[in-house]
């Protein structure tokens, strides 16, 4: 379900420097997006939030599963499973069925937003859409202190009333988000994977249940920026990448997107290998594969040569370190009560 927010602008005025600031109300889950603005476009965030409101969605249920969605009848009959599963009386056998059905063959699809309000491209989108609505079009914009997030960590916080308790193993639901998870939304802030854990989607929905975010990282310095990779490797990349012998997928059908990256990644690090070169870091590594293929498909990009360097430009961490906590909560069309 899109959540559809009115955007309004609330101040925009002249400062020192033929600077402007633009201030968007909810823009950050909750929090207002206040940015400065100077004549060549460089935007700088005045103050990023230290806490904000995070959302869970279904798409769909699997197609292997037996429930198909988590309506008031689903989580009836979850919590009799769960009741049967704590019944010490209960044969064994059958309690091992009941912890299949509701941990690991009814897994639901489920889109996590994050910290996707924190990207470059979705804040500068923000202020290029309000300018324009104030009648001025930059031809250019760059965001001076972007948030370059390093650690990601869930938790998992159950009421009394959770039935997830009577299922038990807390342990491993808590584990499984960090794992399934955390690396995609340090880097994208977003993430859609697969859950199978019906008892704690339906403790989620009906707020026994809460799942909440540690995010650490740095705020960017533009003035401080450095080449993933030296141009003459850089462009060997791209050569590699560009003659595979197997093909890389069209990118339009599901998993297609994901197992290009695979397949660029093998390349990447194959072709840096021959050339003995090392990056930096595994954080580099997934950059580097970001820059050189398309963010939709996964498959090469073509670069002039001054495309390149801006592709292979990154800035260099800030002494500003930076650190906030999210809160994540699942919205139900027809949310069980």
């Amino acid at each position: 379900m899109k959540n559809i927010f009115l955007v309004m602008l609330s101040m925009f005025n002249f400062a020192v420097g033929n600077q402007r600031t633009l201030e968007i109300p909810s823009y950050f889950g909750g929090n207002p997006l206040r940015v400065e603005i100077d004549g060549q476009g460089k935007v700088r965030v005045l103050s990023y939030p230290l806490q904000w409101d995070s959302s869970l969605s279904i798409i769909q249920f699997s197609n292997v599963g037996i429930f198909k969605d988590l309506s008031k009848d689903t989580c009836r009959i979850v919590e009799s499973y769960a009741q049967k599963y704590q019944d010490p009386l209960y044969p064994p056998l059958a309690k091992e069925r009941i912890r299949e059905v509701l941990r690991m063959t009814n897994p639901a699809i489920i889109q996590l937003e994050v910290a996707h309000s924190f990207q470059s491209n979705q804040i500068l989108a923000a202020v290029r859409e309000q300018l324009n609505e104030l009648g001025l079009s930059p031809t250019t914009l760059s965001l001076e202190n972007p948030i370059e997030w390093q650690h990601i960590e869930f938790g998992l916080e159950l009421s009394e009333k959770a039935i997830s308790r009577w299922v038990g193993r807390i342990k491993q639901l808590d584990a499984m988000w960090g794992e399934l998870f955390a690396e995609t939304i340090r880097r994208t802030g977003s993430a859609t994977g697969e859950l199978a854990a019906l008892d704690l989607l339906c403790d989620l929905a009906h707020g026994n249940a809460v799942i909440t975010v540690r995010l650490r990282g740095n705020q960017l310095n533009s003035s401080k920026k450095r080449l993933l990779v030296p141009m003459a490797s850089g462009k060997k990349l791209l050569e590699d990448l560009r003659h595979v012998h197997e093909p890389f997928y069209p990118g339009v059908e599901r998993n297609e997107f994901g197992r290009n990256r695979i397949v660029a990644t093998q390349i990447v690090l194959k072709s840096l290998g021959k050339q003995g070169i090392e990056v930096e870091n595994s954080a580099d590594l997934f950059l580097l594969v970001e820059r050189l293929t398309e963010p939709r498909l996964g498959t090469p990009i073509t670069f002039s040569d001054p495309e390149l360097t801006d592709a292979l430009m990154v800035m260099e961490k800030g002494d500003l370190s930076f650190e906030a906590h999210s809160t994540i909560t699942l919205t139900v069309e027809g949310n069980p009560q």
